[in-house]
């Protein structure tokens, strides 16, 4: 079981990391537009949940495009197309 945690977190460790700054600019601005400039009082509870859910959505968003965008073999493969007539 410690090497599949191991190997998971190696593998998503970008994922986690980049979801994590995403997640800590939304609460960030969200904190930021909270209280200077609505000067709302939003449980913190809430902004919490929020920030939760952003994060949540960042890595399964990443990791869906991540899985979508091709790889270097794939766009690197060439074909060869022989055009002359045949030398058999």
């Amino acid at each position: 079981m410690k090497i599949y945690i191991i190997y998971f977190y190696k593998y998503m460790e970008k994922y986690i990391i980049h979801s994590g700054i995403i997640a800590f600019i939304y609460l960030l601005m969200k904190f930021v537009e909270m209280r200077i400039i609505k000067k709302d009082k939003k449980e913190v509870k809430d902004l919490i949940r929020d920030t939760l859910i952003v994060y949540l959505s960042a890595m399964v968003g990443l990791y869906i495009i991540s899985e979508f965008m091709p790889t270097e073999s794939v766009i690197k493969t060439v074909t060869n197309v022989f055009t002359d007539t045949p030398g058999f």
